[in-house]
C-alpha cells in the first residue's frame, strides 16, 4: 500500500508535468490501488493538485462510481465539513460555460467566481459561475485544506442546475 509521501512523489515529481498534465499518472495511480483505503489516500492526495481534467471527468467518474464514499477515510477536517452538510444542498462551479457539468464544485459561491475569473492563472472562455442543488449522498468526497470548500460530487445527480454568464472576464 502506498504511503502519502510515495503518492506526492509518483503524483507531483517532476515526471508527472504540471498542474494540467498530471491526471494521467494520477489515474495509474488510481487504477493500481488494491484497497478502498488505499484508492482514497492516493485520491485525497492527489486530486486537488490537478487543473483542467475535464477530458478526464468520465474516467474518474467511473473509478468513483466503483468505491464506496470516502466517509470512512476522511481526515478529521473532511469530515466535520462532510457532516455539517444538510441532505440537499446548494453548490457553486465556476468554469467555462460547456463544462458546468463536473465533478468539483464549491459550497462557497465566492470561490466559484474566483474560478471563473482564472483562478490559478487558467484562462476561461465564455464563464460562468454555475449553481444547482444536490444531495449528500451524492458526494463523493470533500476537501477543506485548499480552502476552497471543495465538494467532488457525481454531476448526474446535480438538479436545478442554473448559470449566470461572468461579465468583464479577461481571458
Amino acid at each position: 500500500m502506498l504511503t502519502v509521501l510515495e503518492i506526492q512523489d509518483r503524483s507531483l515529481g517532476p515526471h508527472s508535468g504540471g498542474s494540467e498534465h498530471r491526471a494521467p499518472v494520477f489515474i495509474e495511480l488510481l487504477n493500481g490501488a488494491t484497497t478502498h483505503e488505499e484508492f482514497w489516500r492516493i485520491f485525497q492526495t492527489g486530486y486537488y493538485t490537478l487543473d483542467d481534467i475535464w477530458q478526464y471527468r468520465t474516467e474518474l467518474k467511473r473509478l468513483l462510481d466503483r468505491r464506496p464514499s470516502a466517509g470512512n477515510y476522511f481526515d478529521k477536517s473532511d469530515k466535520a465539513s462532510y457532516d455539517r452538510l444538510p441532505e440537499l444542498f446548494t453548490v457553486y462551479r465556476g468554469c467555462s460555460f460547456p463544462k458546468i457539468r463536473a465533478l468539483s464544485w464549491t459550497t462557497d459561491r465566492s470561490i466559484a467566481e474566483e474560478f471563473a475569473r482564472g483562478h490559478r492563472i487558467i484562462a476561461v472562455p465564455l464563464a460562468v459561475v454555475a449553481q444547482a442543488t444536490i444531495p449528500k449522498e451524492a458526494v463523493y468526497t470533500v476537501a477543506t485544506g485548499r480552502s476552497e470548500s471543495e465538494v467532488v460530487v457525481n454531476w448526474r445527480r446535480l438538479r436545478q442546475v442554473s448559470f449566470t454568464p461572468l461579465k468583464n472576464v479577461q481571458v
